[in-house]
């Protein structure tokens, strides 16, 4: 171990923060699979500014630069004491269990 954070598991941090702000602004993300309906990852560019060391309290920022019925764009930071340690932004695309977007049963 070299004492830093691996650097994937900063889009995992990030797919769990995202997943408790569909919570907190949207509600159970269930309710919305159980409609036949996901919303997954399309595209993801992180930008590394820095590392954070193992142990070391993060906050994550996260924002929507857009949301439609077929498509969600978010825009991230990941801070540590020292300022912001990784830039994101990922793509969502919202797909049906036939392939098809909202609206188009």
């Amino acid at each position: 171990m070299q004492g830093w954070v691996f650097h994937a598991h900063y889009l995992s941090w990030l797919d769990e923060a995202m997943v408790d702000l569909w919570r907190q602004r949207i509600g159970p993300y269930s309710r919305f699979s159980a409609e036949g309906f996901e919303y997954v990852v399309a595209e993801a560019s992180l930008r590394y500014l820095s590392g954070a060391r193992f142990e070391q309290e993060v906050e994550i920022e996260l924002g929507f630069e857009s949301m439609s019925t077929t498509a969600l764009s978010s825009n991230h930071a990941i801070r540590g004491p020292d300022g912001i340690l990784v830039e994101a932004r990922i793509r969502y695309v919202c797909i049906g269990s036939a392939g098809q977007a909202p609206g188009q049963r």
